[in-house]
This record gives C-alpha cells, sequence and structure tokens, in this order.
C-alpha cells in the first residue's frame, strides 16, 4: 500500500514540476499565458514586450531552481510522511502520544509551506505589491509553525526521560522550556510579523522580502541557541548510565551514531545510551546547518532577498529539519511504542521501561 501511495505522491509531484518549469519558460510567441495583460492597458513599468508587462515575473533561473528543489522537498518529506503513518499504525489514535503529534504536525507544516510557496511562486507570482507583501506572510506563517513545533518536540523529548517521575507541571526543565518558545520565540516572531521587509522594485521589478537584521539576528542565533540548549538537557538527561569521561569519549558516541553504520551490541543498555545519545547531539548539530547558511546570506544581501530565493532557502532549512526529526525517530522505540525497552528509556539509570505519554 505505502508503495503506492510513494508512486501516486511521485507522480503527481513530477506533473506539478514539469507545469513549473512549462510555466518559468517563455512561449516561442514571446508571451506568457499565465501573466497576461489586455493590450489596451496602460504600461508603466520597463521591460514590456507584445503588449504585456514581464518586468515583475520571477526569473527563469529562479523558476527552474525553486521548482527542482521544491520537487525534491515534495517526494523526500511525502516519503517521509506514508513511512510514519505505516510506522505508526496511525489508525489506532489512543497510541498518538506528543510526540508523534509532534512529528507529524512538522511533516504537515513543511508539506503546507512548500505547496503554497509553489501555487504563489507559479500560479500568480509576484507581480503586485499585495502579492509580495503575501509572500512573506506565507514564508514566516509555515515557517514558524514548523519551528514552533521543532522546539515543542525537544522540549517533550527532554521530559519524557522524567515522565514516570515527574507530571510536565511540575517539571522545572519542561516549564522552562515552554515558557522560553511562547516568550522567547513568539516575541521575535510577532515582530517579524509586523516589521517584514517587502518592496517591489521599479527598476527592475523584482520582489525583494527578507526581515530586518535587528530581528534576523536574534531570531536565526536564538535557533541555533535553543536547538543546541534543548539538546544538551536531553542529553545530560538521558546519560545517567552513561559517564562521559573525556571529549574522546563523547566523539565516540556520535560517531557511533553515524549514518549507515551497524553498531552491534544495541540490547546493552549502556551502548544503547551511547547510540542514544550520540546520535542526538549529532541531529543537533546537523539541524542548525540551513540556519547558518540562512544567516550568512541574509547578511551579505542585507537582509533584502528575492521572492524566489527566500522561498528556496526556506524550503531546504525546513526540509531539511524534517529529515533530521525523521531520522531521530526512526524507530518505534524513539516515538515511544511497544513493551521494548526504548534506548530513550535506559537512561532513567534503572533500564527500566517506561511508555511516552
Amino acid at each position: 500500500m505505502s508503495t503506492r501511495v510513494n508512486l501516486a505522491i511521485l507522480l503527481v509531484s513530477t506533473a506539478v514540476y514539469l507545469g513549473q518549469l512549462a510555466h518559468a519558460l517563455p512561449s516561442p510567441l514571446g508571451m506568457n499565458p499565465f501573466n497576461m495583460k489586455q493590450a489596451n492597458t496602460k504600461l508603466i513599468l520597463q521591460g514590456t514586450r507584445d503588449g504585456y508587462d514581464y518586468s515583475h515575473r520571477t526569473p527563469v533561473q529562479g523558476h527552474v531552481i525553486y521548482s527542482m528543489i521544491s520537487l525534491i522537498g515534495l517526494c523526500m518529506v511525502s516519503g517521509m510522511l506514508t513511512t510514519r503513518v505505516k510506522t505508526l499504525e496511525i489508525g489506532n489514535f489512543k497510541q498518538l502520544n506528543s510526540i508523534r503529534v509532534l512529528v507529524l504536525a512538522i511533516y504537515s507544516c513543511t508539506l503546507a509551506f512548500i505547496f503554497s510557496a509553489g501555487l504563489l511562486i507559479n500560479a500568480w507570482d509576484f507581480t503586485t505589491e499585495g502579492r509580495c507583501r503575501a509572500a512573506i506572510d506565507l514564508c514566516l506563517v509555515f515557517y514558524v509553525g514548523s519551528k514552533v513545533c521543532l522546539y515543542l518536540f525537544l522540549v517533550e523529548r527532554a521530559h519524557q526521560l522524567v515522565a514516570t517521575k515527574l507530571p510536565r507541571l511540575r517539571d522545572p526543565i519542561y516549564l522552562l522550556g515552554i515558557a522560553i518558545v511562547i516568550f522567547g520565540f513568539g516575541v521575535l516572531a510577532v515582530f517579524a510579523f509586523i516589521h517584514p521587509v517587502t518592496s517591489l522594485s521599479h527598476i527592475d521589478g523584482k520582489c525583494r522580502i527578507g526581515l530586518p537584521l535587528v530581528i534576523t539576528i536574534p531570531l536565526l542565533s536564538y535557533d541555533i541557541i535553543i536547538n543546541f540548549a534543548l539538546t544538551f538537557v536531553f542529553v545530560m538527561r538521558g546519560a545517567r548510565l552513561v559517564k562521559i569521561r573525556n571529549f574522546r569519549h563523547a566523539l565516540h558516541c556520535i560517531a557511533m551514531a553515524l549514518p549507515f553504520r551497524k553498531v552491534p551490541g544495541l540490547r546493552d543498555p549502556v551502548i544503547a545510551c551511547e547510540f542514544f545519545m550520540g546520535r542526538s547531539g549529532l541531529g543537533a548539530s546537523a539541524i542548525i546547518l540551513p540556519t547558518i547558511a540562512n544567516l550568512v546570506i541574509l547578511f551579505a544581501l542585507n537582509g533584502h532577498e528575492n521572492g524566489w530565493l527566500c522561498f528556496t532557502i526556506c524550503t531546504i532549512d525546513i526540509t531539511w529539519s524534517a529529515s533530521i526529526i525523521h531520522w531521530l525517530t526512526s524507530t518505534k522505540d524513539d516515538l515511544g511504542a511497544g513493551p521494548t525497552r526504548a534506548p530513550a528509556a535506559v537512561g532513567q539509570g534503572e533500564g527500566e521501561y517506561h511508555e511516552m505519554r
């Protein structure tokens, strides 16, 4: 069943990509039927021909690059969602704990962003001030939504290691994490919505969107810091059976978790905990790479990105984040399923099983 679903998703994605590519390329007659204006329309801006205004269209290179990135992202996230639904046996809603719901929410936000951005770029393009503003609003809504789900996932995962001893309202780390997400990232997100950068140039006709550097720097720095901080808390809580002796031992734990590497002896609680902690540290380091790249690009462009470039970077960022979360929750044990000794449960010090709620 999952093979058929993946095949259907691939066919639809390919059709969407071909449609995007056809829309990006000019027609043989020199006219674009998707962005036509009446011949008697008064032409104000430069860059018009045959009675049609081409000056505000996304460049062909932008269409092609974004179409390729969005196709890859759509296929990847759709495949991950299909796999996860099969793993979780999603039909039984009683098995949907908070970790599982947040993982599904991350996939959903990512798919919604890619789909909506594709519609905005290829169906309407950035041809007016209103559409240019809609572009930054759309980018912020789903980007912020995806990041909030990611932070809540990290907070919830850190709480799960002590869930049998402390309820959420008595867990100081959980309460502090939620407060940081709401009052820290929430305040920055509100300012981002109130003071976005959006301009439709009357010189080259390009829509440029972004955020002021006074907002961008704290926002992306916050993203990096909170990822490392919450992962550090998780590792410290889960490493009661593993005494990290030195830096070399820490590197050994991370090396164990490298993808495509087989680790023997995972039934041993200590080895399992080393593997799980190493994978968490590796994931935290990998998940911020697109964020750092985004920060560098925004610095270079002074917070003013072309619309298609902003969507491309955001698509790469949230698709990569979803991929890392998928890797970190690749088994039922990682998602709190079944009466097995999950690596997440091993770090409680006694090695006893607890089910993630």
